[in-house]
């Protein structure tokens, strides 16, 4: 009975934590494990019967790790494989801004382009309805941290599926090396799961 208790509640520990992990954060997760590590411990000084209780709940732990885990995924699947729907159309006050934007930097043999965040989200959303084959409805961007000192900049991001269900939203880190914009994504949130 010892062994089976050391055995599940390690599985459900190692279940539990990985779990929270990518859905609350470090803290919760580490919290849970030391928990039922703590419950295996205690486990060797408990009669027979509390010995079977918990190990049936950690039985349970880590079933219910398991099915939420393969919810969340299947849920994220569903959302990248589902292209039928519609896109949003741009705002057509900003698209129209974008558009006045690039016929006056077509002129010029040098140019550069200052877009508002409408402008953006508009000129994205449009590049959006021109290719339907995709399970993007639609994108839209804020300014989390302007680029003040030569840095990063810092642009959130919301993404709305096509299967309506699930969404994602993190930030974009965005740097220019050697004249050319360098992207990372971090603090990514899709469905239940957040990633750092």
């Amino acid at each position: 009975m010892r062994a089976a208790i050391v055995i599940v509640g390690l599985l459900a520990a190692v279940l539990a934590g990985a779990l929270s992990l990518f859905t609350v954060g470090l803290v919760p997760a580490i919290v849970a494990v030391v928990l039922i590590v703590g419950a295996i411990i205690a486990a060797f000084f408990l009669p027979r019967g509390a010995m079977r209780g918990l190990l049936t709940l950690f039985v349970v732990i880590a079933v219910a790790a398991v099915g939420i885990g393969t919810w969340g995924a299947w849920s994220i699947v569903q959302a990248l494989s589902d292209t039928s729907g519609e896109v949003d159309p741009p705002d057509p006050v900003a698209l129209a801004a974008v558009e006045s934007k690039f016929d006056i930097a077509e002129a010029d043999q040098g140019f550069r382009i200052e877009f508002t965040m409408d402008e953006l989200n508009a000129a994205v959303q449009d590049a959006l309805t021109g290719e339907t084959d995709h399970p993007i409805r639609a994108v839209s961007f804020s300014v989390i941290e302007p680029d003040f000192q030569g840095e990063r900049g810092r642009l959130g991001f919301d993404v709305d599926f096509k299967s309506g269900g699930t969404s994602a939203s993190g930030v974009l880190e965005v740097e220019i090396d050697a004249g050319k914009p360098a992207l990372v994504v971090s603090d990514l949130d899709f469905g239940i799961f957040s990633l750092p």
